[in-house]
């Protein structure tokens, strides 16, 4: 779906695509549909921890994705401080956490409301 849909959409892919071979495949093709000119954005919410750190980790390193990582929580099904704390407790910059909690979304989804 992406390579085919994806230079003309934006695709969002909740819980970061899946499960953890989806985190895994995503992970390692991250940086190429990125450069790719594909418009591919996710959000943590249900995604595994370890995959989180490590994408944001290397979005920290070479600031390709900043804008396509969105937080996710999906409250009331899932548990708010865990998902928070994933972001939160990464070893990454200040900057790129408020992207991801706030600043993200509201480019993407809320910029044309005012």
């Amino acid at each position: 779906m992406i390579k085919r849909y994806g230079k003309d959409l934006k695709i969002h892919l909740v819980h970061m695509g899946g499960g953890v071979s989806g985190h895994i495949r995503l992970i390692s093709q991250w940086r190429d549909l990125i450069e790719g000119g594909y418009q591919v954005y996710i959000d943590s919410s249900w995604a595994i921890g370890f995959a989180v750190r490590k994408l944001l980790k290397e979005i920290d390193q070479t600031g390709i994705g900043v804008d396509r990582f969105l937080f996710g929580c999906d409250e009331p099904w899932s548990d708010y401080e865990g998902e928070f704390w994933k972001i939160q407790g990464a070893p990454i910059s200040d900057e790129i956490k408020e992207r991801v909690f706030w600043a993200n979304a509201e480019e993407q989804y809320f910029s044309k409301l005012v």
